[in-house]
């Protein structure tokens, strides 16, 4: 390959340093949709936020924002035979990570006092 060729190639070649924002999805269920994050991913809500009668809720690990929902009453019901968003992947740091939806997570401990 010639100069000319790997220098074509380093231009396509997306920087380590390079990022992405959370990925925005309308939905017109926001607690169902959150409960659905929260348990397939491991997500917790970071950021909550009212635009008029829209609500944004951002979902993420740590405090890294990964989904940002915006609850949007009147959307119109999903048609199962219309192309739609198909897939979204989400960069974790580890195999563990990875794994955490499936791992137990501690239960809530609340105190009572006498």
């Amino acid at each position: 390959m010639g100069a000319s060729g790997a220098a074509a190639i380093s231009e396509r070649v997306i920087t380590p340093s390079a990022g992405m924002d959370a990925v925005t999805l309308r939905v017109g269920d926001l607690e169902t949709m959150s409960s659905y994050y929260s348990a397939a991913f491991a997500m917790e809500p970071l950021q909550e936020r009212a635009d008029g009668r829209d609500v944004h809720r951002v979902l993420g690990r740590g405090r890294t924002p990964l989904v940002r929902l915006v609850h949007t009453p009147g959307l119109p019901s999903v048609d199962p035979r219309q192309a739609g968003l198909f897939h979204t992947a989400f960069l974790v740091d580890d195999r563990a990570s990875l794994a955490a939806p499936c791992s137990p997570r501690p239960a809530a401990t609340t105190t009572t006092s006498r």
